[in-house]
C-alpha cells in the first residue's frame, strides 16, 4: 500500500491498481433533478402553446362568423 501524499490526513480510497485517484479520474454524475425539471418545463410550455393555438383558432372562427352578414331567411 502506498503512503498518502503530504497534506492528506483523511481517508482516501485507492483504486483497483493500488494507485491514488487523480483529479481527472472523477466522472461527473448526471443531475437527474435538473433533467426532470427541464422536461417538466418543456411539457408545460408545450401545453401552454397548444392552449394558445386553440384559443386563437376559436377566436378566428368566431370572428369570421360575426363578420359575415346574416342570411336573408333568418330575419323573421
Amino acid at each position: 500500500m502506498k503512503a498518502l501524499p503530504e497534506g492528506l490526513t483523511h481517508f482516501v480510497s485507492i483504486n483497483k491498481k493500488g494507485n491514488l485517484p487523480k483529479e481527472d479520474d472523477k466522472v461527473a454524475k448526471p443531475n437527474y433533478r435538473f433533467e426532470k425539471r427541464k422536461k417538466e418545463l418543456a411539457k408545460i410550455k408545450k401545453k401552454e402553446e397548444k392552449r394558445q393555438n386553440k384559443l386563437a383558432k376559436k377566436n378566428a372562427e368566431s370572428k369570421t362568423e360575426h363578420d359575415q352578414p346574416p342570411d336573408e331567411g333568418e330575419n323573421t
